[in-house]
């Protein structure tokens, strides 16, 4: 299994079916409303361990599942196609899959039927793989059995992202912006590389490691396909940089979209659920927050939602304020928390904004580490790491305020530090003081 074959060979053994249900599911269900003899239920992917997943990397082992109903009240034979494609898209590169089984006699009633692949080390990273699954009785041809048949489809993606996996009641999502490559994913925001600081995902999980709480799953959100990086910026600055940041707020659209998704296929599990974005992945983090919570059954089991704005690239002024801004979701969801740390000196990430309480980092001065032609846009994701790492100690701020930061009055943070108001951080010693943003959006 698992090799890409020729759709015209039916093919009759490697395919397996299930009657009946041994594991949860979160399943799509086909578009169309389909009543007669054969009925599509549903049609998603799963991992080897039959583990609900939509996310996945070049290599890995994948299911492809159908569930259908046999409403005629006997058994009959019927094929079943399975097809991977993208729709309107003819790069040759993208992953692709057709094959055709034959099932000699489909029982009555619902039946699950799956088949094991393993996708190609080079399959090209792409957000909207369509699965598509058909079945038709066996020997049907023409106009008049059209509807004997029926079909599915579902989404997943290619990416190398590592994605959710329900390992915790508590998931942490660290998520980096534009202008980001394969290196600095692992070296800024994973466990870090040789020769070099741990990443921030190392620091967080240490730190979880030594309390008493260890109930969490820390994940590092790899989307650098989509943060293009110039080699070079001194000699092109400013407009590359706008244009490569503008190129990855577009494409954290769908990449907060993909994120959600995969979170909602442990809803039953996670309880709480903080998102840490720097620069474009504000939006990211934000788009995910809110298509997570626009879910009612979501919302009916009450999950937590902590939002962490690092240096917020906000392009729009619908990013900064109003209804539908960074750090707001939908119906006035009352569980959650969004903060924002900020470093002003670029235009487009020195919002105050209206819908999270904002933390002025700019004039700190004990351990800032500014670094040449960064413009302070990088050290609001460096003080936050430091306000996790033992060697800093006396934080007051940042991790020290989230849950899995061991903060005592997490309860209260959202009425300590409310929406649309700031305050000013130089030094371990300034105590928070808030007051409203000068203007909506605005210091």
């Amino acid at each position: 299994m698992g090799k890409l074959l020729m759709v015209d060979r039916i093919r009759f053994l490697p395919l397996y079916v299930l009657i009946s249900i041994f594991v949860s599911v979160i399943a799509a269900q086909p578009a169309h409303a389909k009543l007669g003899p054969i009925s599509v239920r549903s049609v998603y992917t799963t991992d080897e361990n039959f583990n609900n997943k939509i996310v996945f990397m070049p290599g890995d082992r994948i299911n492809y599942h159908v569930d259908v109903d046999n409403t005629t009240g006997s058994t009959f034979p019927v094929d079943i196609r399975f097809q991977v494609f993208t729709a309107f898209n003819l790069n040759p590169t993208l992953y692709g899959y057709d094959q055709t089984y034959h099932v000699d006699q489909m029982a009555v009633g619902w039946s699950r039927f799956y088949t094991p692949v393993t996708l190609p080390s080079n399959a090209a990273i792409h957000l909207g793989y369509i699965l598509r699954i058909t079945i038709t009785p066996s020997g049907c041809s023409g106009t008049g059995c059209t509807n004997d048949g029926d079909f599915g489809e579902n989404r997943f993606s290619i990416q190398t992202t590592k994605a959710p996996e329900g390992k915790a009641s508590n998931l942490i999502v660290i998520v980096h912006g534009c202008c980001t490559d394969k290196n600095d994913v692992e070296q800024v925001w994973g466990n870090g590389t040789p020769g070099n600081p741990p990443g921030m995902a190392k620091v967080i999980t240490d730190n979880i490691q030594s309390q008493t709480n260890k109930d969490w799953e820390v994940v590092v959100w790899d989307w650098h396909e989509y943060t293009p990086k110039h080699l070079e910026y001194i000699t092109c600055l400013p407009g590359c940089l706008v244009q490569d940041a503008d190129a990855a707020y577009e494409a954290a659209k769908g990449q907060g979209a993909i994120l959600a998704n995969a979170i909602k296929l442990y809803s039953d599990t996670y309880k709480h659920i903080h998102l840490i974005g720097h620069s474009a992945g504000s939006k990211l983090i934000h788009d995910a927050a809110t298509a997570y919570i626009n879910d009612f059954f979501i919302r009916q089991k009450n999950p937590f939602i902590h939002l962490t704005f690092l240096d917020a690239y906000t392009p729009n002024e619908w990013d900064q304020k109003g209804e539908g801004s960074y750090g707001s979701l939908p119906t006035n969801y009352p569980y959650h928390y969004s903060e924002h740390y900020v470093d002003r000196g670029l235009l487009l990430t020195d919002a105050c904004l209206e819908n999270a309480f904002n933390f002025d980092i700019t004039t700190w001065r004990p351990d800032k580490d500014d670094r040449p032609f960064e413009f302070g846009h990088q050290w609001p994701h460096r003080w936050y790491k430091k306000s996790v790492t033992p060697l800093f100690s006396g934080y007051q701020y940042g991790y020290a305020l989230s849950l899995e930061g061991n903060n005592k009055r997490f309860d209260a943070v959202a009425r300590d530090f409310p929406p649309g108001q700031q305050c000013t951080l130089s030094d371990n010693g300034t105590s928070c003081k808030p007051a409203l943003c000068r203007v909506p959006g605005s210091f």
